[in-house]
């Protein structure tokens, strides 16, 4: 029984000393966590990852081209480790952290740094092989995938939240290297409430001439951020749930002029093919579609109005066959030359016809002219087998900039695939689908840095609303029931 009773308490005591010393390993791993949330360096380090994660897609867009991509790829990813590995941290370091307001607003903020990575949006909102079908079906759901980008827009402004918590956390340092200390023998966390001790030492510091003014109370921080928390998430919400009361979020106005001219020119293509109707109507019809939306005027004429009010130009055109490569005709009058290239001889003239009949300085909408080279390209053979629509190997296209393959050299977001929504059953089956590529870079540039200011904009409104409202709750409340509180601890020690 003695034996027993030596070896349980040589068990007891070895389970005690096994328990101490996981408490100081846990207690080493909290100060040590406690020390890099706490260091300078770490704060900078996430402060810039922080304005690169709110700023650097919209620069990406706005200032690149898509080569760059690799680069903003790889600055998002040290983002996303850093801002998790911060995440645990804190939970290790900070507390109240875990499980806090603080604690679910860095989750998602690094959770929408994945929408940044381009391999996942492109799978997400782009276009696809850029083939008739994934065409087709990305405009039935264009309106949703645009509504899916301005949520991922609007989350991704959560991570200012982390810009605030960088401020919070450069003022804590500043206040306890100040005149407010911890106190012998008290944690070096504060409480979430004043008590009389604190009463007392702030007191004693006004006694001793100290000027504490500088400094923030306990209550006064969670007072903050409770206010700065709610602000956040107030703004982020109005942001998301205005843009649902405006009718061009459910419904759409009637078809546009890119649609409507591709439109008539598939009609015209397919009555050519399969009605025994004249290409020259064909050709007509596509020559217009150019000049009225002409890539290559810069600048509207006087006081008309021309294709450079636009921010979008038509630079690539694609011609899917049916799957046999061919024009598959059933009527009795096949047609000699059932291509998409200008063949006749009206169309095939010289650059200038065309210049004369599609373009008048008279014309109030000034078309511009087309070039030689555009000519060129239009009366050949379009390209086919190459790279570009390997999907799609009866593709034949042509460029009509310096772009030779939008799907290689553009982001998704750089360029609109327009696809005829008014064609004959039989269209694509034995016709095939001419399709239109526009460019629309300059639109993205722009949109990119509108949203950069958007952002700046909400940065600026939030630190004001929080000061202002903080502010005025301390004046109002916090500090008259401090100084209340003070008197009372002055009363209570001397009554007389």
């Amino acid at each position: 029984a003695a034996v027993n009773s030596a070896l349980n308490l040589a068990r007891m005591r070895s389970l005690e000393v096994s328990k101490l010393r996981q408490a100081k390993k846990k207690e080493s791993l909290r100060k040590f966590c406690a020390v890099i949330i706490n260091a300078t360096w770490f704060s900078v380090l996430t402060t810039l990852l922080t304005i690169a994660a709110l700023f650097g897609d919209d620069i990406r867009l706005a200032v690149t081209a898509k080569p760059a991509d690799f680069f903003f790829n790889v600055l998002t990813l040290l983002c996303i480790f850093v801002f998790s590995l911060e995440v645990v941290i804190s939970c290790w370091g900070k507390d109240g952290y875990y499980f806090g307001i603080f604690f679910g607003l860095d989750i998602l903020a690094t959770v929408t740094l994945t929408f940044d990575l381009t391999w996942v949006s492109d799978e997400l909102f782009g276009g696809g092989s850029g083939s008739a079908g994934d065409v087709e079906k990305a405009g039935r759901t264009g309106r949703a995938g645009v509504r899916m980008t301005r949520i991922v827009r609007i989350l991704r402004l959560i991570r200012i939240i982390k810009l605030y918590k960088a401020y919070k956390a450069r003022e804590d340092t500043k206040t306890r290297s100040g005149a407010r200390r911890s106190r012998p023998g008290k944690s070096n966390h504060f409480d979430d409430d004043l008590d009389e001790e604190d009463l007392r030492e702030e007191m004693e510091r006004q006694r001793n001439g100290e000027d504490d003014s500088g400094t923030e109370s306990r209550v006064g921080k969670k007072l903050t951020d409770y206010i700065t928390g709610r602000i956040i998430f107030l703004v982020l919400l109005m942001m998301y749930f205005i843009p649902m009361f405006s009718a061009s979020d459910h419904y759409t106005l009637n078809t546009t002029s890119d649609k409507l001219a591709l439109d008539n020119i598939n009609r015209m293509w397919y009555e050519f093919t399969q009605q025994c109707s004249s290409k020259d109507a064909y050709e007509s019809e596509l020559l217009a579609f150019l000049y009225v939306h002409n890539p290559l005027i810069t600048e509207c004429p006087g006081e008309s109005t021309c294709p450079a009010d636009f921010l979008n130009h038509p630079f690539h055109l694609l011609w899917e066959a049916p799957a046999s490569g061919e024009v598959e005709h059933t009527g009795n009058c096949p047609p000699s030359d059932p291509y998409p290239w200008i063949t006749t001889d009206k169309y095939k003239t010289s650059i200038d016809s065309w210049n004369t009949q599609y373009s008048d300085s008279e014309w109030y909408y000034q078309t511009g002219q087309l070039t030689e080279e555009i000519f060129s390209r239009l009366t050949t053979e379009w390209t086919t087998g190459d790279s570009c629509f390997a999907e799609t190997p009866s593709a034949a296209h042509v460029g009509l900039s310096d772009i030779s393959c939008p799907l290689d050299e553009l982001r998704w977001q750089e360029y609109d695939a327009i696809f005829p929504s008014f064609y004959h059953p039989d269209l694509k089956e034995k016709s095939g689908v001419i399709m239109v590529y526009f460019d629309k870079r300059a639109y993205t540039a722009f949109e990119a840095l509108l949203n950069v200011g958007q952002t700046l904009f909400i940065c600026i409104l939030l630190a004001g609303a929080t000061v202002s409202l903080t502010t005025g709750a301390k004046d109002l409340v916090l500090n008259p029931i401090e100084r209340i509180s003070r008197k009372l601890l002055v009363i209570r020690d001397s009554p007389m």
